[in-house]
């Protein structure tokens, strides 16, 4: 410019200035940015602090967050010894071990999925000293800032330390000797009165300066640890006399959304973010799959597992943290979309259901679970959404290149998850070691009885949740909270869900039982029953959904929310802002502020520069070190309240009341819980105190009242009934078995609410049947959740633990097996005096029969533990009142009205195929469901609630009789009951009459016999040779063709369930390898030419199957190779190294040839 200027001799009216200046001045202004990015901002805020006279004062232990930790091999095998010493996790030796040797990789990070720690071989451990986390990789620097600054005041490595820990083990696990040195005694040089931390040997209480994870883990290993009994007994004053305060950095002290879906699918914000071409290429490179089995492994991720469950996180119609003029709220947190209806499908991209293209139908050759009856289903939630929302999906321009998606599939059921619905979804599609791992380690529930809180301080599984837990006894300590805002954050999803694929995740099964009362080795316990589910659904980010337009704004499926684009706003702040502020959760009024930072990074610096809020960049800001230094340099009352949101700023109030103020969450473990502390039964000082009252009053006014009660009525119905023979006599033997008791005909609106009076006093408790596990009653009680036998004859009733549990977990450990012992919360036995007092004379009355089931949620959700286990167990139970019932299904008992899941929530007992839900509709047509948050509802009317007539079942009280151990069947004590050959039908008729098929189909010879061989070839576990399956499936055409007998080979997942059940009551004879599809020999029309055969590994044996079949009256053969065995050769269980393979072999000819003996041999008899 000034070449032309000079050139043409122009000028520009009122240009004085010299080009020369204008110029720097210009070019200055546009690089600005740039030159501060360039200048070298090390030690800045140290030195300028230094300046101010600041000086180190209280030693300083600096605890990283989750995966800032560096790992290093130690392992010295020879596929690692490359390894030895070298970081796997952090430094460039990580990324080129992932490139080069991602499988290697992998198994050394990942965990024993059973012991929760490093798998045979392999032997990782954190690095050590201040680089451990100073920076993951070279010149990406995570603690070096603040180690930076810290030493400008005179810190070292004398005074500052650097808590490294191998961040993936569970708290429980991890070796509490690198921690203990909080905890040791002998700290006596250079005048040190306190006790060491780290060798630091100091005149002062240390300063805890932790970032992201490690705030659960300084719960867990300072402040609740070092105080417990059970874990270092330092007293309730130890945190008080030697921490003088901790910095919570970016804390997830309610859980992070992200680690939802890392363990769910393996996806998060930044995956699915990922352009087109580069998520294709990390699918293929490092898939979903491969991510999400990592993340599992890890048992110290699970401590960022949300928490509070929807009191915290919102229900379907709004979130404490949802943003005014919100569209959608954050309280659905896994939301699944309706497919789009057919006439749409050419705007569909491709991979979603709806389109023709090649592409998607090629991706619908895998196994598909009841496809047509999906497709039904999903018509119907089209139609009908759950709460009857939409969204919009744009599909500008070409689809996104994705990752292969199998077709979307919704089923019913399934449309808005709140946080509470998400958490049984997710641990309902993760592994069983898994869900294991989180039920003993760690606890999501909110607790607000203040002495449970207190109780809660020697529970370890509590301690990583705030909400479950007090603040330790330490008036004198201090808490800043420093976090990050103004960063979109994820809050939640939205999912989709496509076919089923094979995975290494186990079935729900029973724990290995052990069979030595003194000892449990190897030796005596039994192995894990085998039960078939070696399926998960495929679940996914629905990435394809994005409306930017909408409140809250949705990208990629991921639902938008406020925080420091890691942690949402409402996990960072509300317990520091509000929770931390009440004496419920700090009786001691630890000192809390709270200071937020905007997040406005500069625009030149890749990391933000100072005044970023970035989750992880936040340590190098400028406001974070001016307070971490204040605060280690003993200047913490220069550090004050700061808020930049608009959601804890002015408002919080509004915020923090939602969560901390409403009443518990019907269902929440945890409330339901509390409910039954809050309202539980009175003391035996307190009855005591009150029968005196009551006895001075009588006194008093010289009342002839009495309590006498007359035995003779003992079980009779007070409403006109004829009172039924009692099953138990006085001294608790057995009487001879009468036909179907009688109960009360249905009530009418008058007759609803029953008084009693001397006169006429409380109907007692009548035990009509009983075995382990089994117990049918009339007029049973219920108060405040707890459940009351009324009778003047206790010691005619069993022991209590033979009927009934705490409804805890079943896991075979000692104290795991101790939690489950019942207590007074859980049922009590009293006489008619006491419940006169505790009870009074006033109750409602639930007419009919009531299914009451005290199991925990753990195996109902899976078809054969369902059907085969829980409902053939209670049926029998409950059928031991009618001794003939007719080969038709005739029964004299009336159908159950209701069926009552003490322990279970709405959406536990549902499995991933839809057949319990079917079954349970079809043989109860007039039952209701009702759930833990019923029963809840029932305990906080305050009211007595009487039930007509109750079939209780409680798993862990089948457990505790040899009847169980000897099969391992929760249903075998029922066995123990007289009952009917004939049992099985009513129910059985029903079904099958509901799927569409005649209750006789399947009876007498004269129908052609059907032949149904259930296949598993190609579900990659658990199949037949090759080879050997083609030639049974030759044997059984030649029967077709010789005899005329219907053959079936079949993929029970490619029918419909009506079309499996009416099969299967068609069929003749049932086969097929080891697996969940012979579940369906339960609707088979048990005749003398019926068979079920099973076919094994070559001395493999798993009984599910064969003790089901007898059960319900079906022969049994059990086929290894050409070898066969019967019920009454049965072997012992072995699950051998071919068991679960694909080498089975069966000699179709010798199975065809059984085929014909059987149906021949047994027509004349049929006849």
């Amino acid at each position: 410019m000034r070449m032309l200027l000079e050139e043409y001799d122009l000028s520009l009216p009122g240009f004085n200035m010299p080009f020369d200046v204008e110029w720097r001045h210009v070019s200055d202004s546009l690089l600005e940015g740039a030159k501060q990015w360039t200048t070298n901002r090390d030690f800045t805020v140290g030195w300028e602090l230094k300046a101010q006279g600041l000086e180190a004062k209280f030693p300083v232990i600096l605890i990283p967050g989750i995966v800032s930790t560096g790992l290093e091999s130690w392992s010295t095998s020879p596929a690692y010894k490359n390894y030895f010493r070298k970081r796997l996790w952090g430094t460039t030796t990580m990324i080129r071990a992932v490139v080069t040797e991602k499988e290697k990789w992998m198994a050394a990070l990942m965990l024993d999925p059973d012991t929760g720690l490093d798998p045979p071989g392999i032997k990782v451990r954190a690095a050590q000293g201040l680089d451990a986390a100073s920076t993951f990789i070279p010149g990406y620097w995570i603690w070096a800032k603040v180690i930076e600054n810290l030493a400008c005041l005179n810190y070292d490595t004398n005074n500052l330390e650097l808590a490294a820990y191998d961040w993936r083990l569970s708290y429980s696990n991890l070796e509490v000797e690198i921690f203990c040195g909080v905890f040791q005694q002998e700290a006596r040089e250079k005048g040190c009165t306190c006790r060491t931390f780290y060798g630091i040997h100091c005149r002062y209480a240390f300063l805890l300066v932790i970032h992201s994870l490690a705030r659960p883990l300084i719960l867990v290993l300072s402040l609740k640890w070092v105080e417990a009994e059970s874990g270092g007994n330092g007293g309730k004053d130890w945190v008080d006399k030697h921490i003088e305060a901790f910095v919570n950095i970016g804390g997830p002290l309610l859980g992070v959304p992200k680690a939802m879906t890392a363990f769910l699918s393996g996806e998060m914000k930044d995956t699915v973010e990922v352009n087109p071409a580069g998520s294709y290429v990390i699918e293929k490179f490092f898939s979903r799959k491969d991510r999400a089995t990592l993340f599992r492994s890890w048992a110290g991720s699970a401590s960022m597992w949300i928490k509070g469950g929807d009191a915290v996180w919102g229900n379907v119609t709004h979130a404490p943290d949802d943003m005014e003029g919100s569209m959608e709220t954050h309280g659905k947190f896994f939301s699944f979309r309706a497919p789009t209806p057919p006439s749409a499908s050419s705007s569909i991209p491709v991979g979603v259901r709806g389109t023709s293209s090649s592409a998607s139908s090629s991706e619908t050759r895998h196994p598909s679970v009841h496809a047509r009856h999906h497709e039904d289903s999903d018509r119907r939630e089209a139609e009908n959404n759950s709460d009857g929302s939409s969204f919009v999906t744009e599909t500008q321009g070409d689809p996104p290149i994705h990752p292969p998606i199998p077709r979307v599939q919704t089923a019913p059921g399934v449309g808005n998850l709140t946080a509470d619905e998400s958490t049984i979804w997710t641990l309902q599609h993760t592994p069983y070691n898994w869900q294991k791992m989180i039920y003993t380690n760690y606890s999501i529930g909110m607790e607000r009885d203040e002495e449970q809180l207190k109780r809660n301080n020697e529970d370890h599984r509590k301690w990583t949740n705030p909400l479950e837990i007090q603040l330790p006894n330490a008036p004198n300590m201090k808490i800043f909270c420093l976090y990050g805002h103004g960063k979109e954050t994820e809050r939640s999803y939205w999912y989709a869900r496509g076919e089923y694929e094979q995975d290494e995740i186990m079935a729900d099964a029973m724990e290995p039982i052990c069979l030595n009362t003194t000892e449990c080795d190897a030796l005596s316990q039994t192995s894990r029953i085998p039960f078939d589910l070696p399926l998960s659904r495929q679940t996914w980010i629905d990435a394809l959904v994005t409306q930017e337009t909408m409140s809250p704004k949705t990208k990629n499926g991921v639902k938008i929310g406020e925080g420091d684009g890691t942690v949402p706003t409402i996990s960072l702040g509300a317990m520091c802002v509000d929770g931390w502020k009440r004496k419920r959760y700090n009786p001691a009024g630890i000192k809390t502020v709270t200071y937020e930072m905007e997040h406005r990074p500069e625009s030149m610096d890749i990391r933000g520069g100072a005044t970023t809020a970035d989750h992880i960049d936040i340590l190098g800001s400028r406001a974070l070190n001016e307070i971490v230094l204040k605060v280690a340099a003993g200047s913490a009352e220069d550090v004050e309240d700061h808020f930049v949101s608009s959601l804890l700023g002015s408002p919080v109030i509004l915020l923090s009341l939602s969560i901390f103020y409403n009443p518990p969450p019907m269902n929440s473990e945890t409330s339901y819980a509390s409910a039954k502390r809050r309202w539980s039964s009175p003391m035996r000082r307190e009855i005591a105190l009150v029968l005196g009252l009551f006895v001075m009053l009588v006194l008093l006014f010289q009342s002839d009242f009495s309590f006498q009660y007359n035995s003779a009525v003992a079980g009779e119905w007070q409403y006109g009934n004829k009172p039924d023979q009692p099953l138990y006599d006085a001294n608790g033997q057995r009487l001879p078995a009468s036909s179907s008791a009688v109960i009360p005909p249905p009530a009418g609106m008058n007759d609803l609410i029953l008084r009693w009076t001397p006169d006429q006093p409380m109907p007692e408790t009548t035990l009509l049947e009983h075995t382990f596990g089994y117990t049918v009653y009339d007029n049973l009680y219920a108060w405040n959740g707890t459940i009351y036998i009324v009778t003047s004859n206790i010691s005619a009733f069993p022991e209590r633990r033979e009927m009934t549990s705490t409804g805890y977990v079943v896991f075979s450990a000692k104290d795991e097996v101790a939690k489950r012992e019942p207590t007074d919360d859980d049922m009590r036995i009293i006489s008619p005096a006491e419940a006169q007092l505790l009870l009074g004379a006033i109750a409602s009355r639930v007419e009919g029969v009531s299914f009451m089931v005290n199991d925990p949620p753990q195996f109902l959700n899976h078809y054969y533990h369902f059907c085969a286990e829980f409902l053939v167990g209670i049926w029998r139970a409950y059928t031991s009142l009618d001794l003939n019932i007719k080969m038709s299904g005739t029964t004299k008992l009336p159908a159950p009205r209701r069926m009552i899941f003490t322990h279970t929530k709405e959406a536990e007992w549902r499995d991933y195929a839809s057949m319990n839900q079917f079954v349970f509709h079809g043989a109860f047509p007039s039952a209701s469901m009702e759930h833990q948050e019923d029963w809840i509802d029932r305990a906080e009317t305050f009211k007595v609630w009487k039930f007509d007539r109750v079939v209780f079942t409680d798993r862990a009280a089948a457990m505790r009789t040899h009847k169980f151990t000897d099969v391992e069947r929760y249903a075998a004590p029922a066995f123990d009951l007289p009952g009917s050959r004939n049992f099985w039908e009513p129910l059985r008729s029903n079904v099958v009459e509901f799927a569409g098929a005649s209750r006789s189909t399947g009876q007498g010879t004269m129908d052609t016999p059907v032949i149904t061989y259930v296949s598993r070839q190609g579900w990659g576990r658990r199949m037949l040779k090759p080879e050997d399956h083609e030639r049974l499936v030759n044997a059984l055409r030649k029967l077709e063709k010789d005899y005329g007998w219907e053959v079936n080979v079949v993929l029970m997942d490619q029918l419909t369930r009506e079309e499996q059940i009416r099969l299967a009551a068609r069929t003749t004879i049932m086969m097929g390898v080891h697996g969940n599809g012979l579940t369906n020999l339960l609707w088979m029309n048990p005749t003398p030419r019926s068979a079920v055969m099973e076919f094994f590994y070559p001395q493999g044996f798993a009984s599910d199957y064969e003790w089901t079949a007898n059960a319900i009256g079906l022969p049994y053969f059990g086929w290894w190779g050409s070898q066969r065995f019967t019920s009454e050769e049965r072997p012992p269980r072995n699950l051998n190294e071919g068991f679960q393979g694909n080498e089975i072999p069966i000699d179709g000819d010798a199975v065809a040839a059984m085929c014909i003996h059987q149906i021949n041999l047994n027509e004349e008899a049929d006849d």
